[in-house]
């Protein structure tokens, strides 16, 4: 991913939940699925999003989302690499909601803006591209539900 990329959540888990001790795994909260899968049709419409005339270059990627109750910098970001090495992006949002929509039996999509890459200057970067990374996660969202 680049800033400025759309992260489609194929799946959202939780990076801290840890019940292995009694079987679960990692991310999983007890007695619920490991993860929680984003609606296959909004997942395709979603892929489908024009996003060049808000940031040029911009991607949208379906990747596995890993959400917990810290901001993912360059210090945190090896330990969580080496438990999910297939998230694509992390927040502290997506698992929660998405946890919520399946107890209820509602479809659920997330779209994650790339502000940051999670690295030493995450703290910094953020700030000054969380606004127009936010506007093509929106778009990306109003292709999805069409």
């Amino acid at each position: 991913c680049h800033v400025g990329d759309v992260v489609i959540g194929a799946s959202c888990t939780y990076s801290a939940a840890d019940a292995r001790a009694f079987g679960y795994a990692l991310g999983q909260v007890p007695g619920m699925p490991v993860d929680y899968p984003g609606d296959a049709g909004l997942l395709a419409r979603a892929a489908g999003a024009d996003l060049g005339d808000i940031i040029e270059g911009a991607a949208v990627v379906t990747g596995q989302v890993v959400s917990g109750d810290v901001f993912v910098d360059g210090e945190r970001l090896p330990p969580l690499r080496a438990a999910f090495p297939d998230a694509a992006a992390t927040d502290m949002e997506s698992a929660a909601i998405a946890q919520v929509a399946f107890s209820f039996g509602v479809p659920f999509l997330t779209a994650r803006g790339i502000s940051d890459l999670c690295g030493p200057d995450a703290g910094t970067e953020h700030p000054q591209t969380v606004d127009a990374v936010s506007a093509v996660a929106a778009r990306t969202i109003l292709t999805a539900l069409g």
